[in-house]
């Protein structure tokens, strides 16, 4: 009897958000000698159905930490043994099932949705695409990897090949790798398009689009190019588009002309995301997008740093073909202030909007005021973040005492300047009831407010805390430590908070520590004290991530987390910036509990030699873990040593500051 396995993956392919075509090929692989592709096909089924609800706010397909992070927000303490499985089964079995996956191949339902691959993997094996049937293959590091140019697009775009492209190439002149796209008729399968950063002129895009062979598109990036209004118009006129879902032009020098032309197409009646941060808008941009009749569909957009109007806003707001929109950013419009939140506030618009962002938009109290009534009800996501809402007037007593906004989850209030008496109404208030996320880095709460905080039942509900940036000290760590009400705490970001060594401490006796799926402690000066402490930790084996970069830690207290059994299930370990030398490298080396290591960062430490270096290579030099050294060398080596540091090797260079949690919420 003929295998009914290719009639599954057609049906899979053709109804990928149904899971019955999943569970007969799982009943099929298991009966056929293939029990663990079948175990790993039903896990990523009931996990992926079980997260649902959060499925749009986290990339929930492949990064199993990201997993974690959304079973601990929804309290499913139980997922998170079967999301390790599922992380151990890929692990093991992965390159059988899929020869040659990284961890950049997201998986759904058991199945392949993505595969990244370079250009030479793809050249020396192109067949590998016909192991993703439906899915998409993503191309990228290509002028890293293979810097010789040109990009030879039609060795890559077979006729029934993948569906998605990304290139990056930055090429000086893009216009022969865009000729040579627009020929090419594997075009015609391609669903999603990421063409952004290449230097596209809207002369480029109007080749493209302009191709025979232009399939379907759903998604389309073209972010940081410049188009301008020309490309904004070869959009406008593509009757190709009209199954468009999703287009990125931020950055995209569109102007006032770009947005009428947008305004007025016919062929974008099935967007749902628009993204048009910076671009030059002004009210005339603004006023077109009011009048559009075509754009009924969206959803979400981003109008950020445009620079238009209260009475612009107004317009927009009130005009009637936003039935369906739910996300709106006006985030970097200075120009608005507290009167652009009064219209908006006014509009039919406010009363539908889900998430709001209007971070650095010179609110003050007024403002945030007006965001407390009935209007903005059905708020779930409040961003005020920004340099420019400082004022100490703003109004957090309002927000948090407004019982139009006990819907809210997500409260993102950085960098605002506010003290502890500013918070301290929000922490006891109606507001503050069903919040999930709580954002508060860069502003000047001290050990007070976190008594304040932590005194507080309305913290019940908080799973991620971010408090970087805060002189709260130890006494403030001490107050978070002896809470009774944030036993829900799946998340806490205390960088850079002048905790030091005693306050880490009172924190690792915290009874909620048990439960953490994630922590940032960098830049609060821990010592070995500390690192040994931490080693003996039994909630370590919950992370794949550990971050102690910006310390004091040095070869005591690193020997002693790498002979720790807890960090078994680590992906991620940072050490940057802090005082390794020799011994602790050779340790890391040595380590029998460090297999699942995929990123070791040890970037701007004291000194290391070769004997510190050759073992870490040896160990860890395989497909799959990278590394960072940039070792600081020691001042009696400096003549000796003819390994220059080269510009980047510091680890504030190589760590970005809004490290990658920030963009998981």
């Amino acid at each position: 009897m003929n295998s009914p396995m290719p009639e599954l993956l057609a049906a899979i392919a053709a109804h990928p958000d149904d899971p019955f075509p999943r569970w007969a090929a799982a009943d099929w692989l298991e009966a056929n000698g293939q029990p663990e592709r079948a175990e790993f096909i039903r896990l990523q089924i009931e996990i992926g159905e079980a997260l649902a609800s959060v499925q749009d706010s986290l990339d929930l397909e492949y990064q199993f930490e990201y997993r974690r992070e959304a079973a601990a927000r929804l309290d499913r303490h139980d997922l998170l043994p079967r999301i390790q499985r599922e992380f151990d089964l890929l692990r093991v079995h992965g390159e059988r099932w899929l020869p040659g996956s990284r961890d950049s191949t997201t998986w759904r339902g058991g199945f392949p949705t993505s595969y990244e691959i370079t250009l030479a993997d793809f050249l020396q094996h192109p067949h590998r695409v016909q192991l993703v049937p439906g899915g998409v293959i993503r191309l990228t590091e290509i002028a890293e990897r293979l810097p010789q140019p040109p990009l030879d697009i039609e060795a890559l775009l077979k006729p029934g090949g993948f569906q998605a492209f990304t290139s990056r190439q930055r090429f000086a002149d893009p216009t022969p790798g865009i000729q040579r796209l627009a020929a090419c008729p594997g075009l015609a399968g391609i669903e999603r398009l990421n063409l952004s950063l290449n230097e596209l002129t809207g002369q480029h895009l109007g080749m493209l689009l302009a191709s025979p062979h232009l399939g379907p598109l759903r998604s389309l990036d073209l972010g940081s190019n410049k188009i301008g209004p020309t490309g904004a118009e070869a959009l406008a006129r593509c009757a190709r588009l009209n199954a468009l879902e999703t287009l990125s032009l931020w950055f995209g020098f569109i102007g006032t002309e770009g947005a009428a032309h947008l305004a007025a197409s016919p062929h974008l009646r099935s967007l749902r995301h628009l993204e048009m941060y910076s671009n030059q808008l002004g009210d005339e941009g603004v006023l077109s997008l009011a009048r559009a009749q075509g754009l009924h569909s969206l959803e979400r957009i981003s109008l950020g740093y445009n620079h238009f109007s209260p009475a612009a806003l107004e317009r927009f707001a009130h005009a009637p073909q936003w039935e369906n929109l739910r996300d709106l950013n006006l985030s970097g419009n200075t120009t608005l202030g507290d009167n652009g939140l009064l219209a908006l506030a006014a509009s039919p618009l406010a009363r539908r909007l889900e998430k709001l962002n209007l971070g650095t938009c010179n609110l003050s109290a007024a403002g945030t005021r007006a965001l407390a009534s009935p209007a903005f009800a059905n708020l779930r996501e409040l961003s005020l973040k920004g340099e420019d809402n400082t004022h100490d007037a703003v109004d957090l007593a309002a927000i948090g005492g407004s019982p139009h906004l006990a819907r809210l989850q997500s409260l993102w209030l950085e960098s605002m300047g506010l003290d502890d008496a500013a918070f301290a109404p929000l922490f006891d208030g109606p507001g503050a009831s069903a919040l999930h996320t709580l954002a508060l880095q860069g502003n000047r709460l001290t050990a007070e407010g976190m008594q304040a905080m932590a005194a507080s039942p309305k913290m019940r509900s908080l799973r991620v805390l971010r408090l970087r940036k805060n002189s709260i000290g130890p006494a403030g760590a001490a107050a978070l430590a002896e809470s009774p009400h944030l036993h829900g705490l799946r998340w806490i970001d205390l960088q850079e908070c002048a905790l030091g060594e005693e306050g880490m401490l009172a924190l690792l006796r915290a009874p909620w520590m048990a439960r953490l799926v994630g922590f940032s402690f960098g830049w609060n000066k821990l010592t070995d004290r500390f690192a040994l402490e931490l080693a003996k930790q039994p909630f370590l084996s919950q992370f794949q991530r550990l971050d102690l970069g910006l310390n004091c830690i040095g070869d005591e207290g690193v020997i002693a987390l790498a002979n720790s059994p807890y960090l078994a299930n680590v992906r991620r370990l940072e050490f940057g910036s802090n005082r390794l030398g020799d011994a602790a490298c050779r340790a890391l080396a040595d380590s029998p509990y460090l297999d699942r290591l995929e990123i070791l960062i040890l970037t701007d430490n004291p000194a290391t030699t070769s004997a510190g270096r050759l073992p870490l290579w040896q160990r860890f030099d395989r497909e799959g873990c990278k590394f960072v050294f940039g070792f600081r060398k020691r001042a009696e080596d400096e003549r000796s040593d003819p390994e220059p540091r080269q510009p980047g090797d510091g680890y504030r260079d190589n760590h970005n500051d809004e490290d990658e949690e920030d963009d998981d919420d």
